[in-house]
């Protein structure tokens, strides 16, 4: 019975993961419309 619920564990854990990663590309394609200059953080990655 323990196992079930690891495995329940596990399955919310990777759903969690998963909206949080859409999420954050939501917000990088958003990131994208806005100017550099409002996000420096972004520029020094690209270069």
């Amino acid at each position: 019975m323990d196992v079930i619920y690891w495995v329940i564990i596990a399955l919310l854990a990777v759903g969690l993961a998963v909206l949080l990663i859409n999420k954050g590309f939501c917000k990088c394609s958003k990131k994208k419309n806005v100017p550099p200059a409002s996000t420096p953080s972004n520029t020094g990655e690209s270069e």
